[in-house]
């Protein structure tokens, strides 16, 4: 059987993360910060947004008739369910982004509008819709020694740490009328749409968002994932939500985070316009792959998120499969992105999947058919293939070698020169002993030949695609 070249990828390696949520996190439904009983509640919660590719957004968003083009950045804090009577039982911490300033703004919801706003702090946006790569967005919200939200300062830094003119903007939350000042339960930051319940699409955008806390002891404080705490505020009286904001987005994805791990800091990454591409080169489509036989599958996945992420490497973990033929078993639960399967009928099509999951939870599909054919007589070859390669760099050969009798003799070659003999106990799914040869400027063609005590002999080949070293 004949197998296809890797693709060569020229890539970076991503970050890890740990990826325990079957679910996507994105627009208004990034996770909840806090602890499940609501006790303690967070004391001097500082949340920052470090950019690390321009954060930009163009959609419309009619305000009492005025047009703005851009999004917000809303940190939306619950109280307790004992103090929903609070004016600020549901604390919105707002930054917007529109074609001319950056502004800042407290909204403080209970049965009644909004208590009031912080003013606006008019920052120029250097292009309109941005926050620039290398900028810092931070709330700081100072508590009293009953840990309710005394006052928020909002902050802006360009990519040099200077802060941009009119930043910091502080707001201090009223103590009259009574019960302004209200403690914290939950919290979640979304990258939504402008204001008035709009939708914002993202033309790119990246970074991370860190949240922080002086809450003690450490180990109240945590993802909670996408629900709110049975104990904080979800419904306001007067018929006012609290548990998410109205706005939304159409491509704000937040990295999946392992829940209930306490900790005083957390760091998730976000990104826009996310997608997962899965490779898969081996088998190759429309093989014909003999009954019983170890045959190898081989896949590479990238991850083509927002352009700094484009085309980053998936680890191999990501990877999973599975196979049409439910007689089918693998060789390997670990290592995904190459092992055996080995099909248990024939004369029949089948089909083997690769599935790769990013740290956002995104996932991308490959899938090719097969033919199942009868098995030959003997000892049964099957080669994995090998990656481009620079001239004159090293290339290795592995094989694996199914069935047969008594001993089997299986050895390497490129046209008349031999390149590594083995032999072995004939057996089930025999891994040989990897062959190092060189890389030619240009595609050779290796053969894999294995022999049996009966003299039954199958062979198979392999291309290694070789280039020019650059001059």
């Amino acid at each position: 059987m004949k197998v296809m070249p890797l693709v060569l990828v020229l890539s970076i390696i991503s970050l890890a993360a740990s990826v325990v949520e079957a679910q996507t996190f994105e627009s208004n439904n990034n996770y909840f910060m806090g602890n499940a009983s609501c006790t303690p509640t967070m004391r001097d919660v500082k949340v920052a947004m470090k950019v690390t590719e321009d954060l930009v957004s163009h959609s419309s968003c009619n305000v009492s008739g005025v047009i703005h083009k851009g999004f917000s950045l809303q940190l939306n804090a619950n109280a307790p369910s004992g103090v929903s009577g609070a004016a600020s039982a549901w604390q919105q911490y707002v930054i917007e982004v529109d074609q001319s300033n950056i502004t800042a703004h407290t909204q403080l919801w209970s049965a009644s509008p909004r208590l009031g706003s912080g003013g606006d702090s008019n920052l120029t946006v250097p292009t309109a819709g941005t926050i620039p790569a290398g900028y810092t967005l931070t709330w700081n919200l100072a508590t009293d020694s009953k840990g309710n939200v005394t006052k928020v300062t909002y902050s802006v830094t360009d990519e040099k740490g200077n802060p941009l003119s009119g930043s910091p903007l502080s707001f201090s939350v009223p103590t009259t009328p009574n019960n302004n000042q209200a403690p914290i339960a939950a919290l979640t930051l979304d990258m939504v749409g402008y204001s008035n319940g709009c939708d914002a699409t993202f033309v790119s955008g990246a970074g991370t968002i860190t949240y922080s806390t002086s809450t003690s002891p450490a180990t109240d404080f945590a993802a909670l994932g996408a629900g709110i705490p049975s104990c904080a505020v979800t419904t306001l009286s007067g018929g006012r939500g609290g548990a998410f904001t109205g706005e939304t987005s159409t491509n704000g994805i937040y990295e999946l985070l392992k829940t209930g791990v306490s900790s005083t800091k957390i760091v998730q990454e976000f990104v826009t316009q996310d997608s997962v591409t899965t490779t898969i080169e081996a088998p190759g489509a429309g093989a014909n792959v003999p009954e019983g036989v170890a045959i190898p599958l081989v896949a590479s996945a990238t991850d083509q998120g927002s352009r700094n992420l484009l085309g980053t490497a998936l680890d191999c973990k990501s990877i999973t499969w599975r196979s049409s033929d439910p007689g089918a078993t693998f060789s390997d639960s670990a290592t995904r992105c190459s092992l055996l399967v080995t099909f248990s009928d024939n004369l029949v099509e089948r089909t083997v999947t690769a599935t790769a999951t990013d740290a956002f939870g995104v996932t991308g599909e490959a899938t090719v058919k097969v033919n199942v054919v009868a098995r030959p007589a003997g000892p049964v070859p099957e080669a994995f293939p090998v990656p481009l390669g620079l001239a004159g760099n090293t290339a290795v050969l592995k094989g694996v070698v199914s069935g047969g009798t008594g001993t089997v003799t299986a050895h390497w070659t490129i046209g008349s020169t031999v390149l590594g003999t083995q032999t072995f106990t004939a057996g089930t799914a025999i891994t040989l002993t990897p062959v190092d040869t060189t890389y030619s400027d240009g595609t050779e063609t290796a053969t894999l030949t294995v022999t049996d005590s009966t003299g039954h002999t199958n062979k198979v080949t392999v291309e290694i695609p070789g280039v020019a070293q650059p001059t």
